[in-house]
C-alpha cells in the first residue's frame, strides 16, 4: 500500500438505520475481499462485472455475509466470558 495510504482514516457516519460509509469497488477482481482503503473509503474487491448492476447486488451481499461473520465472533467472544 502506498505510505500515503496509511494516513487516512477510513469514514463511518451515523445514519437513521444504521451506518454510512464510502465503498471503491473494483470489478472483475479474483475474489471477493476487503483490501484496504481507498481515500476515505473502503476498497472492495469484486467478482462480478458492473453490467446491469450486477456488481451493486454482489457488493450488498458480500457486506452482509462480512456482517454475518463479524456478529457471529462477536457472540463467540461473549460466550467464552471475554466481556
Amino acid at each position: 500500500m502506498p505510505d500515503g495510504m496509511r494516513d487516512r482514516e477510513f469514514k463511518i457516519t451515523k445514519a437513521e438505520e444504521g451506518a454510512a460509509f464510502a465503498v471503491h469497488v473494483v470489478p472483475k477482481a479474483a475474489k471477493n475481499e476487503v483490501v484496504g482503503k481507498h481515500g476515505d473509503a473502503l476498497k472492495i474487491h469484486l467478482t462480478s462485472n458492473t453490467v446491469g448492476g450486477i456488481a451493486n447486488d454482489t457488493l450488498i451481499n458480500f457486506i452482509a455475509q462480512i456482517r454475518s461473520i463479524m456478529i457471529a465472533v462477536q457472540f463467540d467472544i461473549l460466550d467464552a466470558g471475554f466481556f
